[in-house]
């Protein structure tokens, strides 16, 4: 009897993806409030109104780099799920494999073959089973962002090679203004597109 509680089936991936985005909001959640604990301070001196700040929520600000990270994790679980689920339906047999390091996936428009089990999001997108595509260069440079914090800004105080761009690896302490909209649509679209995935995958396992 096949184990459907393991990696070879996308509603897995997407639990996970659901968990550490859940995760990432909680502490974005943190941090700005503790953002905020500077900004309003700066607003509410226009107005001659000052403003108490709590020193004890400050800490949060480092909290930044954390909740990106778990994002990019997010989406990057999402990306799995839809390559293995794509590719099992397709053909179960070409992931079977026990192990995912050992999981070969093909490369559109080549012979090639990759695999998946590093932190490469942009790499993902070249899955021949990938059926995503960014949808405008907000997207695009979300993704870029995504995949900074997932290789070394959400867990390293410093880039893993030397950056000329960012000489001393302070890039990752400079919060962007966080684009809800975009990242929120991303997730969105990229978690449709697994579900649809999953439905078809479950629908060929109960048949």
């Amino acid at each position: 009897m096949e184990n459907i509680f393991d990696w070879h089936y996308g509603r897995n991936w997407y639990s996970t993806a659901k968990a550490l985005k859940k995760a990432s909001d909680k502490i974005l959640e943190a941090y700005l409030e503790a953002y905020n604990q500077i900004s309003v301070p700066v607003r509410s001196s226009f107005s001659g109104t000052p403003a108490k700040i709590d020193g004890s929520k400050l800490a949060d600000l480092d909290q930044y780099p954390i909740a990106m990270m778990l994002m990019g994790y997010a989406i990057e679980n999402i990306f799995k799920g839809i390559i293995i689920c794509g590719m099992w339906l397709e053909d179960p047999k070409l992931v079977n494999c026990d192990n995912l390091v050992d999981l070969q996936v093909p490369v559109k428009g080549s012979d090639e073959k990759m695999g998946i089990i590093k932190h490469e999001l942009d790499t993902l997108l070249a899955a021949k089973h990938m059926t995503l595509k960014f949808c405008d260069d907000k997207e695009k440079d979300m993704m870029d962002k995504l995949v900074m914090f997932v290789k070394w800004g959400g867990r390293y105080p410093t880039a893993k090679e030397f950056d000329p761009e960012d000489p001393f690896g302070l890039g990752r302490f400079e919060p962007i203004e966080y684009p809800y909209q975009v990242i929120d649509t991303l997730y969105a679209r990229t978690k449709e597109e697994l579900i649809r995935l999953c439905k078809l995958q479950e629908d060929k396992l109960s048949g």
